[in-house]
């Protein structure tokens, strides 16, 4: 995918993350003109799936060299630690957000949080679509 000619992100782990964050912050950009409660509880539902994802996927990519080259004969011990590395990271995050912030706006934070989510589904299912209609057009031609 490319972002123009001055972001050209080959690793689609990294496509995810900046797609991720550039939705984090035009979300809490638009969600500012409804109050700062408003703005920071979707810049923390943001985070709390961005951080996680981010530091698992760098953690594998950075035992395996990249995610394509993930050995298949190891089993999927390296991913499903990542993932539990994940899930507590999550945990924790999710924890420290409602013990220390006092005024949350819990609706737009789960929001920001799911939607973002989509993110890993969408970016893929998106690249797959435009490789379909490249690989179509090869083959009419």
């Amino acid at each position: 995918m490319h972002f123009g000619p001055f972001l050209n992100i080959e690793s689609q782990v990294d496509r995810i993350i900046v797609m991720q964050i550039i939705a984090v912050v035009l979300a809490s950009g638009i969600f500012l003109m409804f109050g700062l409660v408003a703005a920071y509880s979707v810049m923390l539902g943001g985070l709390i799936c961005i951080i996680p994802g981010y530091v698992a996927a760098r953690g594998l990519v950075a035992k395996q060299g990249s995610l394509e080259t993930l050995p298949t004969d190891v089993g999927l011990s390296p991913v499903i630690r990542r993932e539990l590395i994940k899930f507590g990271l999550s945990a924790v995050l999710f924890l420290a957000t409602f013990v220390l912030v006092e005024t949350l706006n819990k609706l737009l934070f789960f929001a920001a949080f799911i939607g973002l989510q989509l993110v890993y589904i969408a970016v893929p299912a998106i690249e797959a679509m435009a490789r379909r209609r490249r690989y179509a057009g090869k083959q009419s031609s």
